[in-house]
């Protein structure tokens, strides 16, 4: 069985300082000191995880996205705080990728910096009815190729009990097989694998992925 691998070129600068010479795996949604925000804050946090990362990777163009003067969690948590003021969750929650993406837009356009949002939308329909495995494989395939952390949307994990309900967290590797397409993600400060093929073959409401270039 063939398996291809495909990772973020720097995983090493997702990792936070938490002190004692810690490291998380990406940002933690529970930092906040707001306590609306550590119910609802995972899409402000994976917007944070996104922009951060593209601005150590590419400071020459994507540098102003991220201000803050460390990569330790006090710092982060500040990022995370600003970008909670664009990516603000309603009453339902940040449940949308359009939402997501015209917080992140709107971001980066106070920063002066011009991005590209590419979206995989997945919608709600009947357990076993869709059928763009392939677009959901090269959509990942291309993001990690050209070194782009992917945020994921799930309102509802379907069968697969690696993920969580009505969640966001950002996609930093995955190996994709005929069976299936194991990702690799940043969830509230831990490292993830889940079967992602697995739940968009049953995931019974809406999602997706989105990514930034």
């Amino acid at each position: 069985m063939v398996t291809e691998s495909y990772s973020l070129k720097n995983l090493d600068l997702i990792r936070i300082e938490t002190g004692a010479g810690e490291t998380a795996f990406g940002p933690d949604q529970e930092w906040f000191p707001e306590e609306l925000a550590r119910i609802s804050g995972c899409g402000p946090a994976s917007g944070a995880l996104v922009t951060a990362y593209l601005a150590r990777t590419r400071p020459e163009r994507f540098g102003a996205l991220y201000r803050e003067p460390t990569f330790g969690q006090t710092a982060f948590v500040r990022h995370m705080q600003t970008m909670f003021q664009y990516l603000r969750p309603g009453p339902m929650g940040l449940n949308s990728l359009t939402a997501y993406r015209d917080g992140m837009m709107s971001y980066c356009a106070d920063r002066g910096v011009a991005l590209t949002p590419s979206l995989f939308q997945v919608n709600g329909v009947e357990y076993g009815r869709r059928g763009d495995e392939d677009g959901m494989r090269g959509f990942l395939r291309t993001a990690l190729n050209e070194d782009q952390p992917v945020a994921f949307l799930a309102l509802s994990r379907g069968k697969e009990r690696d993920l969580q309900n009505w969640h966001w967290i950002t996609i930093v590797a995955a190996e994709i097989r005929e069976d299936g397409l194991i990702a690799t993600a940043s969830d509230e400060g831990k490292e993830r694998r889940f079967d992602l093929l697995n739940w968009y073959r049953t995931t019974r409401l809406s999602g997706g992925l989105i990514r930034f270039g």
